[in-house]
């Protein structure tokens, strides 16, 4: 493992965040810090600092999203996170003048990736302290989804606003960027623990029994570096890890599928009228899109046809109704500025509202709208109405209404009498009723030669090859490649039904569906759920909930690892909009957050000397452990 070297930073250092600790020794028993001395107490405090807010937005300003695979900015992202390391050098380096033990800087790393790679280069670093065998970690990342729409907000430049906080009830102040949230605004309050608990043990004995470590990941929202780094470098994984990603406490995790569904394009099916190109915009398959537009040509013969359409546009699609009465749909917006061109066009605009988080799209359908699927359910009532040609778009905005119409756990498909299908509705006993098998339609690309519509999948047990015997905690079966999920027999069936019930035109076609990770169990009275519940339950008097969600956090796989916090609830809509536009996090919750993270680190350190390194917290290798079910793009 490598260090990170001295360099010439060459861009502005964080602004050192001060902490106040008051005396770090006891002079009756030297090296050991008094046990009156409470390292948490000014943690919140310094949360909601302007300090705090000045290094939030020094790395909230710097861009480490990834734009997708149709157009990767790898280099960029790789240039990005260099600076965000060397900030975090900077910082360390001010903090360090003033200890005898220091914080040591480390890192990981792959430089593999080229164009058309399966994965990024990954990268893993941090820093540690202490020497001892009970090795400790939180984790973090630094990469987030792209922007989204920068007409509506300004998602590099960190802002304060008021908003109403669902957990207190309260109008409160919200910091607002893109990774506020998720997941810069914990790696930065996280950063603020650790050097507090630093500051309290710096000299102490306990040293030699414990290691603590932050790191951070650098592609966690599209594939994990930190599975990787713990695959190439099992001996660093530490024996218990909070992921600071998600909400307070996470005990399951859905599996992740991704299926790609594709039709070839066929130019001689464009006549008359026909819905030329639909696009989603570039972006991860885990984040619902900003917008979506339609553009609608004709030919000679259906120029007038076009212009009647034209006419009755909006109505025809205010007055639609789709597959269940209640829903939503997105706003429209109808361009006719080219109707009068030699060749006439019509475009479709629908923009998204509320919550854009792939795993949450029960959530967006709730208070929300998607507008993939508004658009693409409208486009096939207008192919089977015969106002726009059957071609491939055609097509396969019919499959999606078949197949989900606006339904999100796929309760309904519709089709033949609109009948029951028990074939993608899914829930158990750990992924209830109305958190079962969820299904985000994210994307879809028209491109030069196939049609191609990507689905986030977040899937309950009832979808999995093996069952869970309800007692294993981590990774869901055995370790072997035909442990994954059953998609790729149900989705080659729903095609081939499809395509049938479709008649003559292009075809539908199941390009691939990759299981990018499997369901992830964790045992609310488990040793390593049980010790993070018991920091939760120090700062908030009551025992830390126990989720299950569809999210993919670092915690996959490792059964020591528990995703927890900053969020209260599991809400990713307004007011914090996860994944979304004006993405915000609540200066109160990070508040709160942090406390306990503090508290988690400060008793784990104390306790250090009683745990044995011979006895693991709780081995990561479980019966049916995995190193990684990475297969993938955009996991979280």
């Amino acid at each position: 493992m490598s260090m990170i070297g001295k360099r010439a930073l060459g861009w502005s250092s964080l602004v050192a965040l001060t902490v106040g600790v008051a005396c770090s020794s006891d002079p009756d028993n030297p090296g050991n810090p008094p046990n009156n001395v409470d390292a948490c107490a000014n943690i919140e405090a310094q949360v909601a600092s302007q300090q705090a807010f000045e290094s939030l937005a020094r790395f909230v300003a710097v861009e480490t999203h990834r734009t997708g695979d149709q157009d990767p900015n790898e280099a960029k992202v790789i240039e990005n996170v260099k600076k965000l390391e060397a900030a975090l050098q900077a910082e360390i380096d001010d903090f360090n003048k003033g200890q005898k033990d220091k914080l040591e800087p480390f890192n990981w790393q792959t430089d593999d990736w080229a164009p058309g790679a399966d994965h990024p280069n990954f990268r893993v670093f941090g820093v540690r302290f202490g020497r001892g065998p009970h090795k400790v970690g939180i984790s973090t990342h630094l990469d987030t989804v792209p922007p989204g729409d920068k007409n509506v907000w300004e998602p590099f430049t960190l802002k304060r606003d008021n908003r109403l906080n669902p957990r207190t009830g309260k109008t409160e102040e919200y910091w607002v960027g893109r990774g506020s949230i998720d997941d810069k605004g914990p790696a930065i309050s996280s950063l603020q623990a650790l050097k507090a608990i630093a500051k309290k043990y710096d000299g102490s004995k306990l040293l030699d029994a414990v290691t603590v470590e932050l790191f951070f990941d650098t592609s966690e929202e599209t594939t994990s570096s930190t599975a990787a780094y713990f695959k190439a470098k099992p001996a660093e994984e530490p024996d218990l890890a909070v992921i600071f990603d998600a909400s307070w406490c996470i005990r399951a995790e859905k599996g992740v599928e991704r299926p790609v569904f594709t039709i070839n394009r066929d130019a001689a099916l464009n006549k008359k009228v026909w819905v030329d190109s639909l696009t989603s915009g570039e972006g991860p398959a885990n984040q619902i899109p900003d917008t979506v537009t339609a553009v609608i040509k004709a030919d000679t013969s259906g120029a007038s046809d076009l212009n009647k359409l034209a006419t009755e546009i909006v109505d025809r699609y205010n007055q639609y109704q789709f597959d269940d009465p209640t829903y939503r749909r997105a706003e429209l917006i109808v361009d006719k500025s080219k109707l009068g061109d030699p060749a006439p066009q019509l475009t479709l605009t629908t923009k998204v509202k509320g919550a854009q988080h792939g795993s949450r799209p029960d959530e967006n359908r709730k208070d929300g709208a998607n507008p993939l699927v508004s658009l693409t359910n409208f486009v096939a009532y207008l192919v089977r109405e015969g106002k726009v040609a059957d071609n491939d778009v055609g097509r396969m905005s019919k499959f999606i209404e078949w197949n989900w119409g606006t339904r999100v756990f796929g309760e309904v498909r519709p089709g033949a009498n609109y009948r029951q299908d028990d074939v993608l509705k899914k829930s158990d006993d750990v992924f209830q009723e109305g958190n079962g098998t969820s299904y985000a339609i994210t994307r879809f690309y028209t491109l030069s030669s196939v049609i191609s519509l990507r689905v986030d999948i977040r899937y309950a047990l009832g979808h999995h090859s093996v069952a869970w015997d309800g007692k294993t905690e981590g990774y869901v079966g055995p370790d072997t490649p035909a442990n994954k999920s059953n998609f790729q027999g149900i989705f080659t069936s729903l095609v081939t039904q499809f395509n049938t019930a479709a008649g003559a035109g292009p075809a539908l076609a199941l390009e691939k569906t990759t299981t990018g990770a499997i369901p992830d169990i964790r045992l609310p009275g488990g040793a390593s759920f049980s010790r993070i519940s018991d920091a939760y339950r120090a700062v908030m008097n009551q025992p830390c909930p126990a989720r299950a969600i569809g999210g993919g956090t670092d915690a996959k796989g490792h059964t020591n690892f528990i995703a927890a916090g900053a969020l209260f609830d599991n809400n990713f809509g307004p007011p914090v909009n996860f994944h979304g536009l004006s993405e915000a996090a609540p200066v109160s919750d990070l508040q709160l957050s942090t406390k306990i993270i503090c508290k988690f680190l400060d008793e784990e350190v104390k306790n250090s000397p009683n745990v044995k390194q011979s006895l693991k917290v709780q081995s990561a290798k479980t019966p049916w452990h995995t190193e990684s079910h990475s297969g993938g793009e955009d996991l979280h």
